[in-house]
């Protein structure tokens, strides 16, 4: 199946338009995937279950209706205000807590890995699209200890293996070790957008990372 998930975001970046949510920019990579490739079919939202039982939820699958693309959408922001369309003073909101974050970014690579190994689906390829505002996506952060194993700063290599929050700090209570089959080398981000409503310096620059699973 022919389709370009960067040539999707490219079309988005031509607007210049930023996202009130995630469920925003879910809805809005729909819009114009549609207008490039008329011919696929787009379904949000796409549940399964595994012969175990296990119930799975991606948040895109694109198909031929013969082959399938899975993606999952993370849009994770610091507190700034960006200009909507009827609101040119949007006030987003602060996404805390950067280990979690990450985690979660990890967590969606795993569970994308997970979808293409079903033996009844034929699953081609999945993609993690991550859009932030968040510096320490891509800088990383010395004071991100507990988390270092869900590092995915510019030019750091996310192995396979398990990754898991170090023990002693109460994260590691809660969210669970991920295991990851594949490597994923060199992660690289691009510049999505500089958000000229924003005053702060730091919080102006939108980057995004696409990791291909």
């Amino acid at each position: 199946m022919q389709f370009n998930t960067e040539l999707v975001i490219k079309a988005m970046q031509k607007d210049k338009r930023l996202f009130i949510s995630e469920r925003d920019l879910q809805v809005s990579f729909i819009i114009y995937a549609q207008k490039l490739y008329p011919g696929l079919k787009f379904l949000p939202e796409y549940s399964y279950t595994d012969k175990e039982g296990n119930n799975y939820r991606i948040d895109l699958m694109i198909t031929d209706e013969q082959e399938l693309i899975a993606i999952e959408f993370k849009y994770v922001t610091a507190n700034s205000t960006i200009a909507i369309p009827g609101n040119d003073n949007y006030v987003l909101k602060n996404h805390a807590a950067i280990d979690i974050r990450r985690h979660q970014c990890v967590k969606d690579v795993s569970r994308l890995e997970t979808y293409k190994k079903m033996p009844n689906i034929k699953c081609t390829c999945g993609y993690l699209i991550l859009i932030s505002n968040l510096k320490y996506f891509w800088e990383g952060s010395d004071r991100t200890i507990a988390g270092a194993q869900f590092d995915i700063k510019e030019g750091s290599d996310l192995k396979s293996g398990l990754h898991k929050f170090v023990d002693g700090f109460k994260v590691a209570e809660t969210h669970l070790p991920i295991h990851i089959d594949n490597d994923y080398i060199n992660l690289h981000y691009e510049d999505y957008l500089i958000n000229h409503k924003e005053q702060v310096q730091n919080k102006k620059l939108f980057k995004y990372l696409l990791v291909k699973v």
